[in-house]
C-alpha cells in the first residue's frame, strides 16, 4: 500500500472519528425540556426532592410497560444549574467505552420551587425514561442520529408512546405545569416539537374506545402527524 494511501485513509478515518465525537458530545443535551423564563433561584436539589423524583421513576416502571429497571441499570439523578432546562434523560461518557450501562435522569431544582405536582412529575419522567430506553435497546449512537435527523418527528413519537404506557393523565398534568411557568414564546417552540394538550386528550379519548388501537398506534409512529388535524385526519383513515 501506498504512504499516498495510507496517508488517505487516515485523514479519512480522522474526520469520521470527529465528527462521530461532535454528534456524541451534541447528543448530550438530547431531550432537553427547556424552561426560560423562569424567575424564581434554587440551585440545587434536596434529599426529599430526590427520593420524589425517585418515586416518580418507580411509578413509571412499575407498570411494566417498559423495557429498562432502575435496578438493571446504573441510574443516577442529579441536577442541572443550567435555567434554560427542566429535565433532561442522558447517559455518561463511560457508557460509550465500557460494557457497563449507566444513565442518568438530569432534573433542574427549579420545578420543585415552582411546586411541581407528583403527578406532572411522573408524567415528564414517563417521557423521559422512553429516551433512556431508545439509548438502552437502539444504542446511544442510533439515537443520537434518529434525534437529529428529525428531532420533532423523535420528540413528538416519544409523546406518543407515553400515552400509549398509560401516562396520557401524568403528561396533561406536566403541559399544564408548563403552561402556568413558561414564557408564550417557549410554549411556542414546545408544540412544535411536542404533543399539545389537546392533541393528548384525543388520543386517551381513542385509548379508551379500545377501537383499532394497534393500527392507530402503528400508523402515528409511522407518520408521526404534527398536528391535531393531521392526528384526526389519520385516525380517520382507519375508520
Amino acid at each position: 500500500m501506498s504512504t499516498g494511501s495510507i496517508a488517505h485513509r487516515s485523514a479519512k478515518y480522522y474526520q469520521s472519528t470527529m465528527k462521530l465525537i461532535i454528534l456524541l458530545s451534541n447528543l448530550l443535551l438530547v431531550t432537553n425540556v427547556s424552561a426560560m423564563g423562569s424567575q424564581k433561584s434554587k440551585n440545587n436539589l434536596s434529599h426529599y426532592e430526590t427520593d420524589l423524583i425517585h418515586e416518580a421513576i418507580n411509578s413509571v416502571v412499575s407498570k411494566e410497560k417498559y423495557n429498562i429497571r432502575p435496578e438493571k441499570l446504573n441510574f443516577t439523578i442529579t441536577s442541572i444549574q443550567d435555567p434554560k432546562y427542566f429535565f433532561h434523560s442522558n447517559f455518561k461518557l463511560t457508557s460509550l467505552l465500557t460494557f457497563r450501562k449507566k444513565y442518568c435522569i438530569r432534573v433542574n431544582p427549579q420545578v420543585f420551587a415552582y411546586s411541581i405536582s407528583q403527578d406532572a412529575l411522573i408524567g415528564v419522567i414517563s417521557h423521559e425514561l422512553i429516551h433512556t430506553e431508545d439509548y438502552d435497546t437502539h444504542g446511544i449512537l442510533n439515537t443520537g442520529i434518529k434525534y437529529f435527523q428529525n428531532r420533532v418527528k423523535y420528540e413528538r413519537t416519544t409523546d406518543i408512546k407515553a400515552v400509549f404506557k398509560g401516562f396520557g393523565e401524568e403528561l396533561i398534568e406536566y403541559k399544564t405545569f408548563q403552561q402556568q411557568v413558561l414564557t408564550p414564546e417557549v410554549l411556542k417552540e414546545k408544540r412544535k416539537y411536542y404533543l399539545t394538550i389537546e392533541e393528548v386528550d384525543f388520543l386517551i379519548d381513542k385509548i379508551q374506545k379500545k377501537k383499532n388501537l394497534d393500527q392507530f398506534y402503528k400508523a402515528l409512529i409511522k407518520k408521526t402527524p404534527r398536528n391535531l388535524e393531521q392526528m384526526i385526519e389519520l385516525w380517520n383513515k382507519l375508520k
